[in-house]
C-alpha cells in the first residue's frame, strides 16, 4: 500500500512531482493542522507543512504518521521532542538557505551603515542638493568587529563574507568548536563580551526556550550608541519593544531587520526610524532557493519512505 502523504500545498519546483510512487500525495491547498484536527488525514503517513505548530495535539490525530516535513528550517512551532519520543522522523531542508541568509544578513548591515535607503529617499525626495546637510553620513564597514550570535550554517557563511571586507569576527555558538571557529578566523566568546567589544551584532540562531527575548533592554546597553543590530534569524529572539526604545533613544545606531515577532506586522516604532532598514522575511527568497529547499525535502521524504 502506498504511503499518504498530504502537503500544505504544491511546492515549487520540479522535484515534487518525484514523490509520486513512493507517497499518495494528496496537496491540500491549506493548514495540514487544521485538516488534520477535523479528522480528514487519520490514514497519513506524511506530512509536509509550512511553520505550522506541530504537538502532541496535533500527532494524537496522526496515528500512522511516520514523518513531518517542514518547508523550512525553523523547528520553533514543531515539538521536537514530542516527534522523538514517538519515532517520527523530522525532514527539513537544513543548510540549503545558509548562503542566501547569510548574504542578506551582510546587505542589511551594509545598508545601514552605508545609508543606502537614506540616500534613495533623499535623490526620490528631490532633495539631493541638501544631502550634506540631510541625514549623517554613512561609516564604512571595514576594520569594524561583527559580533555573530549562532555560528552554525548561516553564521559560519556570514563569517566568511564579512572576513573579505577586513571585519574582525566574534561569536557565541551553544556547541563550541575552536578548531572551526579558528578556521573561519572567529574568535569565539560570551555573549557579554561580544555586546561590550561587537560595533554590530548579527542573529543568526535558532529559536528556542533559551533564546527566546535574548536580546533585550541590558543587552542593547552593552552594545551601545554606535551599535546595529541584524537579524535574519526569528523576531522573538529580540525583545522589539526594548529594541524599539534603544533606537528612538539613542541607545544604538541602527537594525537591519528581515523577521519579526508577530508577522506579517511590524511594529510604527520601527517603521518610524531613519536608521532602520527592513525586510519581509525574505533573506532566502533568491532565485532558484524555493525549488532547492523543495528538492532537500523531498530527498529527505523519499529516504524516510525507503526505510519502511
Amino acid at each position: 500500500m502506498t504511503a499518504a502523504l498530504y502537503a500544505r500545498r504544491r511546492f515549487e519546483g520540479p522535484s515534487f512531482a518525484d514523490l509520486a510512487g513512493r507517497y499518495d500525495v494528496t496537496v491540500l491547498d491549506g493548514p495540514v493542522r487544521d485538516a488534520a484536527l477535523a479528522g480528514r488525514l487519520a490514514d497519513a503517513t506524511a506530512i509536509w507543512t509550512v511553520g505550522e505548530l506541530v504537538d502532541d495535539v496535533l500527532l494524537d490525530a496522526l496515528p500512522h504518521l511516520r514523518a513531518v516535513a517542514n518547508q523550512g528550517v525553523g523547528t520553533n512551532t514543531i515539538d521536537v521532542d514530542a516527534l522523538r519520543r514517538r519515532g517520527i522522523e523530522l525532514v527539513l531542508p537544513r543548510g540549503v538557505n545558509a548562503s542566501a541568509v547569510a548574504t542578506h544578513a551582510l546587505a542589511l548591515l551594509l545598508a545601514v551603515r552605508h545609508q543606502i535607503v537614506a540616500g534613495d529617499r533623499l535623490i526620490r525626495a528631490g532633495e539631493w542638493e541638501r544631502r550634506a546637510d540631510a541625514e549623517p553620513r554613512g561609516e564604512d564597514v571595514h576594520g569594524s568587529t561583527l559580533g555573530i550570535v549562532g555560528l552554525g550554517a548561516i553564521g559560519k557563511q556570514l563569517a566568511r563574507r564579512a572576513a573579505a571586507f577586513d571585519i574582525h569576527l566574534l561569536a557565541t555558538t551553544r556547541t563550541p568548536d575552536e578548531t572551526t571557529a579558528s578556521v573561519l578566523g572567529v574568535t569565539l566568546v560570551s555573549l557579554e563580551e561580544l555586546l561590550d567589544r561587537a560595533d554590530a551584532v548579527a542573529i543568526c540562531c535558532p529559536l528556542t526556550a533559551e533564546t527566546h527575548a535574548l536580546i533585550g533592554e541590558d543587552e542593547l546597553r552593552r552594545l551601545g550608541p554606535k551599535g546595529v543590530l541584524v537579524n535574519v534569524a526569528r523576531g522573538a529572539i529580540v525583545d522589539e519593544e526594548a529594541l524599539i526604545e534603544a533606537l528612538h533613544t539613542g541607545g544604538i545606531l541602527g537594525a537591519g531587520l528581515d523577521v519579526f515577532a508577530d508577522e506579517p506586522h511590524v511594529p510604527a516604532g520601527l517603521l518610524e526610524h531613519p536608521r532602520v532598514v527592513v525586510t519581509p522575511h525574505t533573506a532566502d527568497y533568491q532565485e532558484g532557493m524555493l525549488e532547492t529547499m523543495t528538492a532537500a525535502v523531498v530527498r529527505g521524504l523519499l529516504l524516510v519512505g525507503s526505510s519502511g
